[in-house]
């Protein structure tokens, strides 16, 4: 929830160029990678990384798939943004 929260008014500051639409794709992209490895925490201890040849493990396959997205978006968001701060005010 805090994701999408942040990621919408991020969003609407930026494309109104307003000074908290900076700290607030930040606090984003930092919440994306907070949940990419509480997900990923959460895979480990319940073994859903163990059931991964296919077709069996399509399920872990998503898991990886989300896992990867989180973590990867997460840092390009913060890094994108934090670069080009000057230029998104």
């Amino acid at each position: 929830m805090w994701l999408a929260i942040t990621a919408l008014v991020g969003a609407i500051g930026l494309l109104t160029r307003k000074p908290w639409g900076v700290l607030f794709a930040l606090l984003a992209g930092s919440a994306s990678i907070f949940l990419g490895l509480m997900d990923v925490l959460h895979d480990c201890l319940n073994g859903i990384y163990g059931k991964l040849p296919f077709p069996a493990g399509t399920d872990a396959a998503v898991e990886i798939a989300i896992n990867v997205l989180t973590l990867t978006l997460g840092p390009i968001i913060i890094w994108y943004v934090w670069s080009r701060r000057q230029a998104l005010l």
